[in-house]
């Protein structure tokens, strides 16, 4: 993989090497984000300058994990608490949020979660700025018409948050299938269920594993909590021109099982 050389500066911290991206004032110290990770360096070191190659940001450390807890009114509204923590890769796709107005905030917000009437009543964010860093964000929220009411039922979406796009299905590909950056996201949505609901569902419960990664997304009842977990790996890697079958249908069936609705009965 070329993709191209850059100048780091590298220095020694108790026997171990931390390096330094030399063009950024922003991330924090000895952490080498996506733009600079996995590349061939020039290193100015104690002994002189050495070409080196950096650390890569790996699979299972680009982490995205998601806690909500939420309450469905009887009308279908939803409103509550969303904690995500990113790291990794995750980290540099959403330090952009950090110190903007509020209303930068709110507008970014809204295009990351792509739900019809949500607000954001509060938002905080918090980093740790290390070697692996992570930023964590706190929001409350409310979501107006969330879940749909007709009649005796009332339909939802449980997984809010994270819904994957699906990817066109091509003939005839010649181009191997590359994907540059593997991540991991976990989600666990909690509804508290208003007293109008019966506490009855049919479970969802799906599971995909290939050679691209790896889904999972389940719903169950405890008590007159109902709860959506959802895990989802993307391996990086290069594969075979003929694997795009495999990967349109992988993808495709984790974007159509994050949609799959739950219908509920209300109480006569």
């Amino acid at each position: 993989m070329n993709q191209g050389n850059h100048i780091i500066l590298c220095l020694p911290l108790k026997g171990d090497t931390t390096w330094l991206e030399c063009t950024s004032q922003k991330i924090p110290f000895g952490f080498l984000g996506d733009f600079t990770d996995d590349r061939n360096v020039l290193a100015c070191t104690a002994e002189g300058g050495k070409l080196l190659h950096t650390p890569k940001l790996l699979t299972q450390t680009n982490l995205q994990v998601r806690n909500a807890e939420l309450t469905l009114d009887k009308d279908g509204n939803v409103s509550g608490t969303v904690k995500t923590t990113f790291s990794g890769a995750q980290y540099d796709n959403h330090e952009e949020f950090i110190g903007k107005p509020l209303l930068e905030q709110q507008k970014l917000l809204k295009e990351v979660y792509d739900i019809d009437n949500i607000n954001f009543e509060q938002i905080k964010y918090a980093q740790k700025k290390e070697i692996e860093p992570v930023i964590t964000e706190n929001l409350n929220i409310n979501i107006r018409n969330y879940a749909t009411i007709n009649n005796i039922r009332l339909f939802m979406l449980p997984n809010a948050f994270n819904l994957k796009s699906s990817v066109p299905e091509l003939k005839g590909r010649t181009l191997p299938v590359y994907i540059n950056r593997g991540y991991s996201d976990e989600d666990t949505i909690t509804y508290n269920l208003p007293d109008n609901v019966v506490p009855i569902i049919i479970p969802i419960e799906k599971s995909l594993k290939s050679d691209f990664g790896d889904y999972t997304i389940k719903t169950f009842l405890e008590g007159r909590k109902l709860i959506c977990v959802r895990k989802f790996t993307l391996n990086e890697g290069t594969f075979p021109a003929e694997s795009y079958t495999a990967f349109t249908q992988f993808i495709n069936e984790v974007s159509s099982s994050d949609r799959l609705k739950l219908v509920l009965n209300l109480k006569k």
